[in-house]
């Protein structure tokens, strides 16, 4: 395990071989550190910067592995738990990347089929093209018979006559304006109108 290649190198310069005895130093950093302090930083391990912060939201205290990117574990009462989270911590890291290798490997792979098939003509075009221009043909057919439909509605159409009974008579006027006796003016205005009216 990492344990076993090092030790926790201690803010004290100080190297601790011992499991328990590590456990026991990070929890007595974390009683030194007060609540409101900045992040402290406590020690190495494997190779990596330990530091400790307290978390007011959940009220309890982090350790902080800091590789390329940053870890945070709970520390607990129990010393040798505390060691045990880190490693598993660690061995996350790797198992991770291990994971996005993989994944990357065969993104490229995949990329690279995808620029050969793109390298590639296109077997049914000539096939394609046809169609295309037997669509485009049978669509210029449609818009000519939409057209002569409409021509032959228009043709077909009842031409608009008005019937003599219902044309207005200039004789049955004057005689109303005789009935009525209306002035000359106002015969003289209704006669205009009725010739624009034929």
């Amino acid at each position: 395990s990492r344990w076993d290649k090092g030790g926790l190198d201690h803010f004290t310069h100080e190297q601790i071989t011992d499991k328990k005895e590590a456990g026991e130093a990070i929890i007595a950093f974390c009683r030194k550190t007060g609540i409101g302090d900045p992040e402290k930083t406590m020690g190495n391990y494997a190779g990596m910067k330990l530091s400790v912060s307290f978390d007011r939201f959940y009220e309890k205290f982090l350790l902080s592995i800091h590789g390329r990117l940053t870890y945070k574990v709970d520390v607990g009462k129990d010393p040798v738990g505390n060691i045990t989270r880190i490693n598993n911590a660690l061995e996350g890291m790797e198992k991770s990347l291990t994971e996005c290798r993989e994944k990357l490997s065969n993104v490229e792979a995949q990329l690279e089929e995808a620029k050969k098939e793109v390298a590639k003509p296109f077997e049914k075009e000539e096939e394609l093209a046809a169609k295309q221009k037997r669509l485009s043909e049978l669509n210029a057919e449609l818009n000519m018979d939409m057209k002569e439909e409409n021509a032959a509605d228009l043709d077909d159409e009842p031409e608009k006559t008005v019937a003599p009974e219902e044309r207005p008579s200039v004789r049955k006027k004057l005689e109303e304006g005789r009935n009525r006796a209306i002035k000359p003016s106002e015969a003289i205005e209704e006669v205009r109108k009725m010739d624009k009216a034929l």
